[in-house]
């Protein structure tokens, strides 16, 4: 009995350790960073509308695409319920993909292949690319060398392919059928029917993009009958399999316009001798091409090394590629440099002394939208034989709690872009001869660590460049650390008019750590949360989000009748910008809720950008002012 209880205990055990060995590598799997690596680019995201993901061959993940992803041999392409894109292959075979679909793409040899999964989607292919594509589902087989097809796939397998332009192959049951240009063929299992197109769309084309300055816009329709019909119906969807109608008019004139509100659209005929191919058409508002950074009439001063010069402008999802003019003219006659750009940004680091004038230019996707041109900047950059001094930044005359210093305190300047090391100084008096702490900082913040009694303290901060030149020292910033929070008053935010209290609770605070700070997790396995019990509730949920370009992604969340937490799986987190909320429950009942921000840092974290600094910066600063 004993050597079988011992025999199933071993067998429990090597399955349990089976269990947590599968489990850890999908967890692994599930959260790693997705790279493409040595795969094949076959081809580039042209465009893309909401969620469209994309899986590689080896990988369980989905990954979410954006506007000029690369996409690689054997991907696997959905898209989720209002979501659509254009995909260009290097070969230029355009894929157009509606909501709800997906493929997947192997382009090996000398036979490209298209394995459609489910929805909708369109295909344009131009003769002397390389082979002849087919498109596979079940045991069906679409072969096209060039022109212009539309598929749909049914939920109960039925296909309806119609040509445009060109001749396609369909192979099903074992049969083969020629369908050529103007006819659409329908497989219903494994029977297969030929018939006339009834329709041409004309206008609004496929895929067209049309601008409007306004909420709504007049759209022009226009069609033609190639065959004779008793019944005709116009039809308007914003989804593709038209299962809700948007607007539907009986017997249209074959030219006629509706007034549109902004949004995608698909518009088609149906008739008692069939349907029309499903035309797509968005509206949206012209946006201005605004610049954002550098602000115009900028002075930059450098002393030892060109500067390196962010410039940045608005992103506009129909655009393609962006290009960054500079000129020593206002006119633009001369060109210094021209940049091509998929991205909103650009930076560079070769900018000569003097006066300079930037544009964008906007190279839309879509020949239906005409390039654009922003409006001009300028900008001066002048060589200076001094640095100026860092600038304090928090806390400047702040009051902190004494009992919480130590552990998330932290010290926030900016500078100077050359200067690349910091000298940071704490003192009790304002000539900084009684000098309590001073450490190098090869950032722009510094966490001193440092137990200090209740009482007043003053800081400053002095550079250093590559060379080893020195800064001038910093205004110096002033903070008052107390015991109680009681002591924690708000300032009175003078105006022109009567100066107004803030609404601060009476209520002790609920988080503790982290808040407001930065958290350095190089060569750390785990992140405590904590915060302070709550008399009147039982349960605490703890929610943690990462900002998202100002939005909160719920990223964990756990249920606990503790006070703290240890998050021991980092591989959710990453360096960037963080929230976290912790709410209070008595039963069922929701008695109070607070949040905190923070920031998480990695050793190759060089500084914190203004962007940074304003978001763990506290909404009410508990600063000394002047009292009335």
């Amino acid at each position: 009995m004993k050597f079988l209880k011992s025999r199933e205990n071993k067998i429990l055990a090597f399955l349990v350790v089976n269990s947590i060995l599968f489990v850890t590598l999908f967890f692994f799997d599930l959260n790693k960073k997705i790279d493409i690596g040595n795969r094949k680019i076959i081809g580039t995201v042209e465009f893309k509308k909401n969620t469209v993901q994309r899986k590689l061959d080896d990988h369980i993940v989905w990954e979410s695409l954006d506007t000029n992803s690369p996409i690689t041999n054997k991907d696997t392409i959905r898209s989720e319920s209002l979501s659509d894109a254009i995909i260009r292959l290097n070969d230029g075979t355009e894929i157009n993909l509606d909501e709800n679909s997906m493929f997947f793409l192997d382009i090996t040899g000398d036979d490209p292949t298209i394995s459609f999964n489910q929805g909708s989607i369109q295909i344009k292919k131009k003769d002397g690319s390389s082979g002849d594509l087919k498109i596979q589902s079940n045991n069906k087989t679409i072969e096209i060398k060039d022109g212009e097809l539309n598929i749909q796939k049914a939920e109960n397998g039925n296909f309806n392919v119609q040509v445009e332009k060109g001749n396609a192959l369909i192979t099903a049951a074992g049969k083969q059928t020629n369908v050529s240009s103007g006819k659409q063929a329908d497989l219903t299992g494994n029977d297969l029917s030929v018939s006339n197109i009834p329709f041409d769309l004309i206008s609004p084309s496929n895929n067209s993009i049309i601008q409007s300055n306004a909420a709504t816009k007049n759209i022009e329709f226009n069609w033609k009958a190639n065959e004779k019909y008793s019944k005709l119906k116009f039809e308007i969807s914003r989804n593709p399999n038209f299962t809700s109608i948007f607007k539907s008019i009986d017997f249209p004139n074959s030219s006629f316009s509706e007034n549109l509100p902004l949004g995608s659209y698909y518009w088609r005929l149906v008739s008692d001798k069939g349907k029309s191919i499903p035309y797509r058409f968005h509206v949206f508002k012209e946006e201005e091409l605004s610049l954002k950074f550098p602000e115009n009439q900028t002075e930059i001063t450098y002393v030892e090394k060109l500067p390196l010069v962010n410039f940045q402008w608005n992103r506009d999802q129909f655009t393609k590629d962006y290009i960054l003019e500079i000129s020593d003219s206002p006119n633009f006659t001369t060109l210094l440099t021209r940049q091509v750009t998929q991205s909103n940004s650009l930076a560079l680091d070769n900018l000569s002394v003097g006066k300079i004038y930037w544009r964008i230019k906007a190279i839309p996707y879509s020949p239906d939208l005409p390039e654009r041109v922003s409006s001009s900047r300028n900008l001066t950059i002048k060589k200076g034989s001094n640095f100026s001094e860092p600038k304090i930044e928090r806390p400047t005359n702040d009051k902190l709690l004494a009992s919480t210093f130590q552990e998330q305190g932290i010290l926030i300047w900016s500078s100077s872009s050359e200067l690349v090391k910091y000298e940071v100084s704490i003192a009790s008096d304002s000539s900084f001869k009684n000098i309590i702490f001073k450490k190098d900082s090869f950032r722009n913040f510094i966490q001193p660590k440092l137990k200090l009694n209740k009482g007043e303290y003053l800081w400053r901060v002095k550079g250093y460049s590559a060379s080893g030149k020195e800064s001038l020292y910093s205004s110096p910033g002033r903070f008052i650390l107390v015991e109680n929070e009681s002591e924690l008053s708000p300032i009175k935010e003078e105006s022109s008019t009567d100066a107004e209290d803030a609404n601060v609770s009476n209520s002790p605070k609920l988080l503790k750590y982290p808040i407001d700070t930065v958290v350095d997790l190089s060569g750390e396995k785990s992140l405590n949360f904590s915060w302070n019990k709550d008399s009147n509730g039982f349960v605490y949920i703890l929610s943690i989000y990462q900002d998202d370009n100002g939005k909160k992604r719920p990223i964990h969340q756990i249920k606990t009748k503790e006070s703290n937490y240890k998050l021991q799986d980092l591989t959710i987190l990453d360096e960037g910008k963080f929230s976290w909320e912790v709410t209070v429950l008595s039963g069922t009942k929701q008695i109070r809720k607070e949040s905190g921000k923070f920031i998480i840092a990695l050793t190759k974290l060089r500084n914190l950008k203004p962007s940074d600094i304003e978001f763990i910066s506290p909404s009410v600063m508990f600063r000394e002012g002047k009292k009335k």
